[in-house]
């Protein structure tokens, strides 16, 4: 009697859990809903993802209460069963996606071994593939479980690769704050699969989502959309916290205004993109890149020495070259750099002197094209 007794408290406070997991969720759900904040199509893979979870949950209560019910409601417990095991492989998925960068139908043939996941789960309530429910209402796993297992784990293999490539377009410590996010979702829902006692799954899905959506706003506000550098406001916090010695480069794209004139401006903001892209690969080992302006760009590279910055400025201009080679809309970059040090000059003063040395390059250039 005592035992039971316990059980039934186990599953008041399970319960009490889950519903306020579901409370929680739900109200990401309107935030994200009713915000701007995040790109359209990254709402609404997390929307879905979101809906899904609570739908996870909801079954998961189901499934506790049908195996704790006096009656054998056994058609109810498969129906839980059902919902459990066919939504939970596309949860990471969905995650993925809202992370990832769209990559059009070569995401889609993840969807097949989540959508045959889904259809052996309907097929367990008559023959008890992935996981079975006797007539005495006692749950037990399937044969076929593994096919659960492999369409779970594929989400997540895809997830972590999703994150990789999110740390590489992102500077600075952002890539290993969404890393960390990752690890603590794959872990933290992985736990009831090896333990199934333990109902932590739903709990930390919870977590990871708030988590998710804390750090894509921050995001938000530290990044330019377009060209993935970090933006006016982060440009402007960085001149306040100046290291000792730093160099600055300054960038201008020239005859921008030409470009989205004449091909308009999609083809400018394609220019930009490529553009920045040149600025990461040449400088993101090196120091910070950010967008200043709509054509300006800037790079901070803190504690190095002069021979450093000119190679990258080289790479840079290498890269232009073999850009423009592919493009021929893609227009020249001139840029100039200045040292800073704190005991003999001020940021105003370093930036004053690039900007000088980049227009005293652009109108070298545009003497060298005249003659």
């Amino acid at each position: 009697m005592e035992f039971l007794t316990v059980e039934k408290d186990m599953l008041r406070n399970y319960t009490a859990l889950a519903l306020l997991n579901i409370t929680v969720m739900a109200l990401v759900l309107h935030m994200i809903a009713s915000s701007s904040v995040l790109p359209k199509r990254s709402s609404r893979f997390f929307m879905m993802a979101i809906s899904l979870t609570i739908a996870a949950i909801v079954s998961e209560i189901g499934t506790l209460h049908c195996a704790a019910a006096s009656k054998p409601y056994v058609l109810l417990h498969k129906l839980f069963n059902v919902i459990g095991f066919g939504v939970t492989p596309l949860i990471p998925l969905l995650i993925s996606f809202a992370v990832g960068e769209k990559r059009g139908n070569r995401n889609q043939f993840l969807l097949i071994p989540a959508a045959l996941n889904a259809l052996l789960c309907l097929l367990s309530v008559r023959y008890g593939l992935i996981f079975r429910v006797s007539d005495a209402n006692v749950y037990s796993r399937g044969p076929l479980f593994f096919v659960f297992l492999g369409a779970y784990f594929l989400s997540i293999i895809w997830i972590a690769t999703e994150t990789r490539d999110a740390v590489h377009r992102y500077q600075d410590k952002s890539g290993s704050t969404l890393l960390l996010i990752c690890v603590f979702f794959v872990v933290g829902t992985s736990v009831q699969l090896l333990f199934p006692q333990i109902y932590l799954t739903w709990a930390c899905a919870t977590m990871s989502f708030l988590i998710y959506y804390a750090f894509y706003c921050e995001l938000s506000l530290k990044f330019d959309p377009l060209t993935r550098l970090f933006n006016r406001r982060m440009y402007e916090n960085s001149l306040e916290n100046l290291a000792e010695s730093a160099f600055i480069i300054v960038f201008d794209v020239d005859d921008f205004k030409m470009v989205n004139d004449t091909y308009g401006h999609p083809a400018g903001d394609q220019a930009l993109a490529v553009v920045s892209t040149c600025i990461l690969d040449a400088f993101s080992a090196l120091g910070r890149c950010y967008r200043i302006g709509g054509d300006e760009f800037c790079v901070i590279i803190p504690g190095h020495d002069e021979d450093t910055v000119q190679a990258g400025i080289r790479r840079f201009l290498k890269l232009i070259i073999r850009e423009r080679a592919a493009d021929y809309r893609l227009p020249l970059v001139s840029l100039g750099y200045a040292h800073y040090d704190r005991a003999h000059s001020d940021p105003a003063s370093a930036i004053a002197a690039a900007d000088k040395q980049m227009y005293q390059f652009k109108q070298q250039r545009k003497t060298d094209a005249a003659c």
